[in-house]
């Protein structure tokens, strides 16, 4: 036969027995279920066994051959996905000034567990790295109005004690298409008051498909890293997306 396996991992709250049927019950039917969709509260830096992140896969499998008494082995992955970004920011060796706090500006406080409109492994596992192809293209938001989850109120990172970096793990957020008010930020704190922002767009080497100046979304399974580099009264900012190939975003803050 052929066949597909779903994978919900760490959900926590799942989907009841009773509510699967055989034939009618689809993959839809669990991702916008009310146990697909979590609240959220901020993570802390490093995940603990409470803190654990939702992951989704689904792989098919045609024409598995079953004999009796024998051990079957499929060779197809099934590939799980995070339900969470992952953003890290963190000062530069030769920085003269360090960071004394890391706040996003823009977030979402509910999340779906898995991608919206994704039933088949060749939807989200590509290996196209260098197109920006994988693992999802866009966030998975409610459809009426995304806007009903976000929340303006500022997100404060927590500092890694084992090498100083601010960590945070956080829900989709759509930047695309919308006014620099409305995007997802991120506010570096200095002392004496001093602040900078730090955006997710890209400065230089844009994405296929994209220009020097495009915001892009934040999605899940990416890990967003901020190398910060502070220079008297200038901020020198690079940026990896991963795990899609290196994009390197490097911005001047403060008076050039």
């Amino acid at each position: 036969p052929s066949f597909k396996v779903v994978m919900l991992a760490n959900w926590r709250t799942y989907p009841a027995a009773s509510s699967l049927e055989a034939g009618v019950t689809t993959i839809a039917d669990l991702v916008e279920s009310a146990e697909g969709i979590a609240d959220y509260s901020p993570a802390p830096a490093v995940l603990g066994l409470n803190d654990r992140l939702p992951f989704f896969g689904v792989a098919q499998y045609n024409n598995v051959r079953f004999l009796p008494d024998e051990t079957t082995f499929a060779d197809e992955s099934l590939w799980l996905l995070r339900a969470y970004a992952k953003i890290e920011v963190w000062d530069n060796a030769e920085t003269v000034t360090p960071i004394s706090a890391v706040r996003l500006v823009g977030h979402n406080t509910r999340a779906y567990k898995a991608p919206l409109g994704v039933t088949h492994q060749d939807q989200y596992v590509k290996f196209d790295y260098d197109n920006d192809a994988d693992f999802v293209t866009t966030p998975s938001l409610p459809a009426a109005n995304p806007s009903v989850w976000e929340t303006s109120e500022p997100m404060t990172f927590e500092k890694r004690a084992a090498d100083g970096h601010f960590v945070t793990y956080v829900p989709e957020y759509r930047n695309t298409g919308r006014t620099e008010s409305e995007r997802a930020r991120l506010l570096l704190h200095y002392k004496f008051g001093e602040k900078f922002y730090a955006d997710f767009k890209y400065y230089q080497n844009p994405a296929p498909g994209s220009a020097v100046g495009d915001a892009f979304d934040i999605r899940r399974n990416y890990w967003y890293k901020y190398g910060i580099k502070r220079n008297g009264t200038t901020i020198q900012l690079t940026a990896d997306v991963l795990p899609y190939g290196t994009v390197k975003l490097e911005p001047s803050f403060g008076l050039d």
